[in-house]
């Protein structure tokens, strides 16, 4: 219950009353909470730079505002210039062709097809509100994935489907340094406000 308080607070002060959004009005999560549904996105790519580097795979958890999930999605994705890929990204992610092959990774256009029809027919009218951990750099990857095969993120908005805003976990955490918990931690652990509400 804490965490819904948080969210519909965050996602409240995020939109605003009146808020639009295609030209529609936008209902809020405190006003309406079960036409709301949270992204959870998480992706992994060639590099840092999107544009340039790419996705090879993208992991997608729809939750109700509750966090009782509703749908998961997870693919692999080929990338058109696996050249690209920086020495730091394969340490982390393993990434090498051959292994994408075998893994059966669906390229860039069917990537994109499965995640939009994944939002269709999992959102049944709600509006999705993407989040993540440095949400900023996965939607925008998510951005790029959608112009490599020609496509627009846009039309997700512009139907309705995905919220214009974006929810940062990171945010979410710092946000709780006024909070009695992270106070009493803060004081007495001679460290940085911003480092121990990380660790929140």
């Amino acid at each position: 219950m804490a965490a819904t308080v948080v969210i519909t607070m965050i996602t409240v002060s995020l939109l605003g009353a009146g808020s639009t959004q295609a030209g529609q009005q936008i209902v809020l999560p405190s006003d309406e909470p079960d036409r709301w549904l949270l992204g959870f996105l998480d992706v992994e790519t060639t590099g840092l730079t999107p544009g340039y580097h790419e996705m090879i795979d993208v992991g997608l958890i729809l939750s109700d505002l509750e966090g009782v999930e509703v749908g998961r999605l997870f693919l692999r994705i080929m990338p058109p210039h696996p050249e690209r890929l920086s020495p730091g990204a394969a340490a982390v992610n393993g990434f090498a062709v051959d292994r994408w092959e075998r893994l059966e990774a669906v390229s860039v256009e069917q990537a994109v097809d499965d995640v939009v029809g994944f939002l269709r027919s999992n959102a049944r009218e709600r509006m999705i509100l993407l989040t993540a951990f440095n949400v900023w750099f996965d939607a925008a990857f998510l951005d790029h994935l959608f112009r490599a095969a020609n496509r627009d993120w846009r039309e997700m908005q512009t139907e309705g489907l995905v919220s214009y805003h974006l929810l940062d976990l990171p945010s979410m955490a710092i946000g709780r340094c006024t909070g009695e918990v992270c106070q009493q931690r803060w004081a007495s652990s001679g460290r940085s406000k911003i480092r121990c509400c990380i660790r929140v």
